[in-house]
């Protein structure tokens, strides 16, 4: 057998790696969805001026129309200097505080903090959302989960890469705040084109892996609660059994005594 045939195909045992998953966890594996949060678009929004700007943010953010001592704090904020973009982060941290689970895009400028505050789905929903103006699919939003979750990237490096990347590129939101030193990888070499390329395929084969590691698991759990079921229902049969000689037992003691 020549020694090209006795080689690993690692493409298409990846690629039934993640048809197995599909099949096992459904198209879309993490619920990026979350609690189904509030999503606002702002970018109509900020083609308003003045106080009806405020008040259309506001109304759009907590459903309800803003009193007159906030809407006049707010606006002079806003003929103080401040960004139209600062208003909004404001009036949404506001709303988030008091429970109101939003997403929001359509600014043109934001803190890193207005990502890295968040965890896991919400943090990648965020990122989508705010740097390409999108819901994530949820394929490419499961391998950037798995990468935060393992620690392979920070949160910084992957609002970064994001940024940085041609999807990102084409809108230019800005993200200001940032690490100097966070770039996509935990050194900075990897930030060399050919060498993140091989991070990036060392990274998907780890979740191609991981993924592996949990079918595995999964199909030997689902094995065990079948043999559990099946000495549940040998047990079952055996006391309908025993339970039917003694209903036998009874009637024909009954019949007995009728005729006596």
């Amino acid at each position: 057998m020549a020694d090209t045939e006795k080689k690993i195909n690692v493409v298409e045992i990846m690629k039934k790696i993640h048809r197995e998953a599909d099949d096992l966890y459904g198209k879309d594996e993490a619920n990026f969805s979350g609690d189904k949060p509030k999503i606002i678009d702002f970018r109509s929004k900020l083609k308003l001026e003045g106080r009806p700007f405020i008040e259309s943010v506001y109304s759009e953010t907590f459903g309800k129309n803003i009193d007159d001592n906030t809407l006049e704090n707010y606006f002079k904020e806003l003929q103080s200097g401040k960004s139209k973009d600062s208003i909004v982060r404001k009036i949404v941290d506001s709303a988030e505080k008091e429970g109101i689970n939003i997403i929001y895009y359509g600014l043109t400028e934001y803190d890193a903090v207005d990502f890295t505050k968040y965890n896991d789905i919400a943090f990648i929903n965020n990122i989508y959302y705010k740097l390409l103006m999108r819901s994530p699919d949820p394929k490419g939003a499961n391998i950037y989960l798995y990468r935060l979750q393992s620690k392979a990237f920070s949160k910084e490096e992957i609002v970064k890469s994001f940024a940085e990347s041609e999807e990102g590129v084409k809108h230019g939101v800005k993200v200001i705040g940032l690490s100097k030193t966070a770039v996509y990888g935990k050194k900075i070499i990897r930030h060399i084109p050919v060498i993140n390329k091989i991070y990036e395929r060392k990274i998907d084969l780890a979740f191609a892996v991981n993924q592996a590691k949990e079918i595995i698991e999964l199909k030997d759990e689902n094995k065990r609660i079948n043999n559990e079921l099946k000495n549940v229902i040998s047990a079952h049969q055996r006391s309908n059994m025993m339970l039917s000689r003694q209903i036998e037992k009874l009637e024909a003691e009954i019949e007995e005594l009728k005729n006596k």
